[in-house]
């Protein structure tokens, strides 16, 4: 599902959410520029393989990351 979220400011953000998953993953950039709390993954580390434009990488944190839906109408003027 595709989603564009806002923050506090009214930033927005495309995000891809996969309502079955039970993982997902969040650029770490995106994490500080959100503030949201980071911690080291102790139990075991993902190897993230992307696309051939952009670098894998190993995943060694994680965050718990909270948002709430709200319904709104788009008006066209119409």
């Amino acid at each position: 599902l595709r989603f564009i979220l806002f923050d506090s400011s009214n930033q927005p953000y495309r995000v891809l959410l996969d309502s079955g998953a039970n993982i997902s993953f969040i650029s770490l950039e995106f994490s500080k520029r959100q503030s949201l709390p980071l911690t080291e993954i102790n139990s075991f580390l993902f190897y993230l393989v992307n696309s051939l434009k952009e670098p894998s990488f190993w995943v060694s944190k994680k965050t718990k990351w909270k948002f709430y839906f709200s319904n709104f109408s788009a008006s066209n003027g119409i």
